[in-house]
């Protein structure tokens, strides 16, 4: 650190020597203080960018979750319609030969209903 003092018992001439000295060092400090503050501004834009980039890439991992949630469900519906279109073959078949008889369980549609197709 630099500590000058202007003593009032100093020669006129000793006293703008060390005015002079103080003022390189101010102009000195005021251009790094500068370069700073442009160093600063600098960081500061690459950090936001930075950040405006991961949340780009989050938004860009969050999107095909949400893709996938949406693909899954009429999937799993599809599933569903399929079995139960499965379970239902064997009553459609039975129906279409003219009316016959079935009586019994229905244990492939998971119940015990009783029906009659005549």
């Amino acid at each position: 650190m630099w500590v000058l003092s202007l003593q009032t018992g100093t020669s006129p001439d000793e006293r703008e020597s060390k005015s002079k000295v103080l003022l390189e060092r101010l102009k000195k400090v005021e251009a790094e203080n500068s370069a700073l503050v442009l160093e600063n501004e600098t960081q500061r834009q690459q950090y936001e960018k930075c950040l405006d980039e991961i949340a780009n890439q989050v938004r860009g991992l969050c999107c095909p979750c949400r893709l996938e949630h949406t693909c899954l469900e009429p999937l799993a519906t599809e599933e569903f319609i399929s079995a139960a279109n499965v379970r239902l073959e064997p009553l459609i078949l039975c129906s279409l030969n003219g009316g016959c008889l079935c009586l019994g369980s229905l244990s492939s549609l998971g119940s015990s209903i009783n029906i009659v197709f005549l």
